[in-house]
């Protein structure tokens, strides 16, 4: 771990790092007409490693991210207690914790008594695991937790992060919490853009038959953005050029 600015920060191996990024062995092309988009979601798909890399060509995109409803409530729609530990409060302040809901009932303050009460609560709940219950007697205990700290739903939390994606910037995700804990959204601007997204499909995910024999050689020429330009034309097209 790393401190910066007084916070802590998780370093990356980047031995690790470099060798996800050489295990990358499947590409998702995503074309976005003008002014169109992809909604909230997450990429964390089931037989894929935890590495997205996504390549932008053409027109301008925004790209945002913030943290799941779930994560920033602690509670489902349903009103159960999630079973994970709370996100750091820095994170959930700047995703909207704090701020009181029109639909709000009764007194609750979040502040940081608050949410020192999550972190209880969700130590009580991982000692409650231990012994025997039955499935829904530990739904219901999870519902009384959230009713004890007056959780409610939140159905847009704020976004923490806002990036413009130009032609040729590359966007890496690593890790699989960022799928686990976040979404995204991407929105095209006025021009066509196309995404080429990287990932892993991890060994033994396909079966025997769905594999194909590849012979896949080193590139040639090492990826840079500097020498991308693009034409674009009326719009409706990108001629990518060396």
């Amino acid at each position: 771990y790393k401190m910066i600015d007084g916070q802590k920060f998780k370093v990356l191996d980047g031995a690790k790092s470099r060798q996800k990024l050489k295990d990358l062995n499947e590409i998702l092309v995503v074309a976005y007409m003008i002014k169109t988009g992809m909604s909230w979601h997450d990429d964390g798909e089931d037989g894929l490693d935890d590495v997205v890399v996504t390549l932008s060509l053409g027109g301008p995109s925004s790209f945002k991210v913030r943290i799941k409803a779930s994560m920033l409530a602690q509670c489902n729609k349903a009103g159960i207690f999630m079973d994970h530990p709370p996100p750091p409060l820095e994170v959930l302040r700047a995703s909207g914790y704090g701020n009181r809901m029109k639909s709000q009932k009764g007194p609750l303050k979040e502040d940081e008594a608050h949410y020192g009460a999550r972190w209880a609560a969700y130590h009580e709940l991982q000692e409650y695991k231990k012994q025997s219950h039955t499935a829904a007697e530990l739904k219901e205990f999870q519902r009384g937790l959230a009713e004890k700290l007056g959780l409610q739903w939140r159905k847009s939390p704020t976004p923490v992060l806002d990036l413009t994606n130009l032609h040729g910037d590359l966007v890496i995700m690593q890790g699989g919490g960022v799928q686990k804990f976040y979404d995204h959204q991407v929105t095209a601007g006025a021009n066509l853009r196309v995404s080429m997204t990287a990932r892993t499909i991890l060994p033994g995910h396909l079966k025997h038959g769905r594999k194909q024999k590849i012979d896949v050689q080193p590139a040639e020429k090492l990826y840079d953005p500097t020498a991308l330009r693009a034409h674009r034309g009326d719009g409706d097209h990108v001629v990518w050029r060396d």
